[in-house]
């Protein structure tokens, strides 16, 4: 019996570290949420997408697994966040999201913490290679690649 729970427990420690990991590389978030990480956090990158798109095997397909990628190597320095325009269109108008996926890299340099469009260091618009986000993070974040 002692065995069984020394084993039980084993496996309870595995599961809850590699479930922990894995979502903690990228957070799919709302429009509140998103705005109090980037209100609270140094350095962010936001993939807004649409999930209504009419070719989901195009761009925004593309880059997901690129996006996890740097996310999971990025981890603990760098906060990367997805968006879906369609639940908050609104947002994505003011914003001018015309073209999906775009990436806003975000960082804390400016003193007013409610200028969110003055801390956005960066936008880009279409699919962005695993190097060019690893450049644009060191470039922009003066984070290096791990």
């Amino acid at each position: 019996m002692k065995n069984a729970l020394n084993i039980f427990a084993v496996v309870l420690t595995l599961f809850f570290l590699t479930s922990t990991q894995a979502e903690a590389a990228v957070e799919e978030v709302g429009t509140a949420r998103m705005l109090a990480v980037v209100n609270s956090t140094d350095a962010v990158v936001i993939e807004f997408y649409d999930s209504k798109a009419s070719d989901q095997s195009g761009e925004c397909a593309n880059d997901v697994p690129i996006f996890q990628s740097v996310a999971d190597e990025y981890a603990g320095k760098v906060t990367f966040l997805r968006f879906d325009i369609q639940q908050d269109m609104a947002l994505a108008e003011a914003g001018r999201l015309t073209v999906c996926p775009t990436h806003l890299f975000v960082f804390h340099q400016v003193p007013d913490p409610q200028a969110i469009p003055n801390r956005t260091t960066y936008r880009r618009m279409g699919f962005l290679s695993a190097a060019q986000f690893k450049e644009l993070i060191a470039l922009y974040f003066s984070i290096q690649a791990p």
